[in-house]
């Protein structure tokens, strides 16, 4: 009887490496599908937060902006990433929920300014994302992901810098 064990221990180990080789997303594919996630689940809390605590109009109307176009993304990056085999985070990072717990902290103007320089930042990352994956990404459709939601950062990154001018964070 101790041998079942043994065999079956043996079985599991010599399974692993097989599956681990079975992958065929490549690395960089991955990071983006895992930190496009993660960044859609971050705008997203942002956004509802942002709905209920922003000081002005303009900051609980970009929170709805939020909101919309991440939950698109986010839709649009876990359907990839099911058809991959990758699976997705599903919160946003460790210093993500930190930013999160800072800006929340804010009330009135104080939030709005706080909100509008951290969403200028956040966009520009998300910008430098999509043009890594774009130039090394090997996976046409994540790409494709990429140059789309692109052109979403940009948007986003024009309200919040007007935001942020409005409510004198700059």
């Amino acid at each position: 009887m101790r041998s079942l064990p043994v065999l079956v221990m043996a079985a599991l180990l010599l399974a692993v490496p097989a599956r681990a080789s079975a992958n065929t997303v490549p690395n960089w594919d991955r990071h983006f599908l895992l930190e496009t996630a993660e960044g859609a689940h971050f705008e997203i809390t942002m956004g509802k937060i942002a709905m209920r605590n922003g000081h002005g109009r303009e900051a609980r109307a970009a929170g709805r902006v939020m909101v919309r176009d991440h939950s698109g993304e986010l839709h649009a990056v876990e359907t990839l990433a099911k058809a991959m085999g990758v699976k997705l985070p599903s919160a946003p990072s460790i210093l993500q929920q930190h930013e999160i717990g800072n800006t929340s902290k804010h009330t009135g103007a104080a939030f709005d300014r706080a909100y509008a320089r951290l969403e200028v930042g956040d966009h520009i990352v998300d910008l430098q994302s999509a043009d890594g994956e774009t130039v090394e990404g090997q996976l046409p459709a994540a790409r494709a992901l990429a140059q789309k939601y692109r052109l979403m950062y940009l948007r986003h990154l024009a309200i919040f810098r007007k935001l942020a001018h409005d409510v004198k964070a700059v």
